[in-house]
């Protein structure tokens, strides 16, 4: 008798600790699912955040460019990689009304001891407070969006980005 109460009790307990988890896949799968994410042909959240000079840059003030917003971070292998890519699109389209913006959460110090050894030459804002990652909604990292001269989003690519592959995106907008 003792060893038919302790199994079924373990059954019960192992059932408990079940039930949370199956009601919620349960409703998850018998809800509706509505996305807000951001994406192509929405308009760009608004952002305003301070360059690595301690200038402040907003997405309103670069409207009648086409913007190249580039999410990032320091210990992102891929994000690493295409910072010459990023660099070498930057200074061939930059006098074409185009412009590139890296956004990190990083802090101004660990940009400046990266770009010791990695080359950047377009802004780089700081978003310390992770909100323009959020309004975004930019993971996993790298994600660069390609922002026509009205401030709607036309293009949104996930993983690391060539100056090839920029070019591309960059022309149809012309």
């Amino acid at each position: 008798m003792c060893y038919y109460v302790s199994v079924k009790r373990a059954k019960a307990a192992a059932w408990k600790s079940i039930l949370p988890a199956a009601a919620f896949f349960l409703l998850a799968v018998a809800l509706p699912v509505t996305s807000h994410a951001i994406g192509v042909s929405q308009p760009a959240p608004e952002i305003a955040l301070k360059d690595n000079s301690g200038k402040l840059v907003s997405l309103t003030g670069l409207r009648g460019k086409i913007v190249v917003v580039n999410f990032w971070a320091t210990w992102c292998i891929g994000c690493v990689q295409e910072l010459p890519q990023l660099s070498g699109f930057y200074d061939k389209y930059q006098d074409r009304n185009v412009v590139v913006l890296g956004i990190t959460e990083d802090s101004p110090g660990e940009v400046k001891a990266l770009s010791r050894t990695v080359r950047i030459s377009y802004p780089i804002l700081f978003d310390t407070a992770a909100k323009a990652h959020r309004s975004f909604e930019a993971s996993p990292l790298p994600v660069t969006f390609i922002i026509d001269r009205t401030g709607v989003i036309r293009e949104k690519i996930f993983g690391s980005v060539t100056e090839k592959r920029l070019e591309a995106a960059v022309q149809k907008l012309f």
